[in-house]
């Protein structure tokens, strides 16, 4: 297999993930004054020299966080995302204020947009150094007590190298493409029309350093 097709592939995967073109700006407005001390000393607790330790997800390379009230309770909740390290695996995390505690939920992949109490997730990954690449597309609904359901998903799998026949598919060779609605299959015309129902928002993540949370969290 060609070099440079595997280092684009893997160059364009990478980057689809950790950069989704957010838009809204991190803040700290819908916060209580004990929410903001909590997200900022989270933050501020486990920022390592090279990467972020997760309360839920393990070390996260290159994290990122935005404030957003992703369980529609009208207070905003910490978002983190960032990389595993390994391949192209993203995770995010929610932390958020629930009833009398502050808990940490875990979310495989990127959240890049969100509504009311809707995220939507991408997440991008391959194997066989990047012969066969994987997409999933998926909307959760996450409850005012941390609860999380899938909603719909499209999940794709392309290959680009049969390693097999030595056979290179520069455009990509559709494997599967399955559609699902309340983890259910369905039709490609139903997922679509579902989607539609939505009206997401993008996000702007920030880098987590010691400049951006005081930037979000001081007065």
């Amino acid at each position: 297999m060609k070099k440079s097709l595997i280092f684009v592939l893997m160059a364009s995967i990478l980057s689809g993930a950790l950069n989704a073109g957010f838009a809204m700006e991190a803040k700290a407005a819908d916060l209580t004054e004990d929410e903001r001390d909590k997200f900022e000393d989270y933050l501020e607790d486990n920022l390592k020299e090279d990467f972020f330790s997760s309360k839920t997800q393990g070390s996260l390379y290159g994290a990122s966080f935005t404030l957003a009230d992703v369980n529609d309770d009208g207070h905003d909740d910490l978002v983190i995302t960032g990389a595993l390290g390994l391949r192209t695996m993203t995770f995010s995390e929610v932390y958020m204020h629930i009833g009398n505690k502050y808990v940490a939920v875990p979310i495989n992949g990127t959240i890049s947009k969100i509504d009311k109490n809707s995220i939507y997730v991408t997440t991008e990954d391959y194997e066989q150094a990047g012969a066969i690449r994987y997409s999933y597309r998926e909307v959760f609904n996450i409850s005012k007590k941390g609860k999380v359901t899938c909603k719909l998903a499209h999940k794709k799998s392309v290959m680009y190298y049969d390693v097999d026949k030595e056979k290179e598919y520069p455009e990509g060779r559709l494997l599967s493409r399955v559609f699902y609605k309340d983890e259910k299959k369905v039709k490609k015309a139903t997922y679509k029309a579902e989607l539609k129902k939505y009206s997401f928002k993008k996000l702007k993540f920030k880098e987590i350093n010691e400049d951006n949370i005081e930037e979000a969290f001081d007065d």
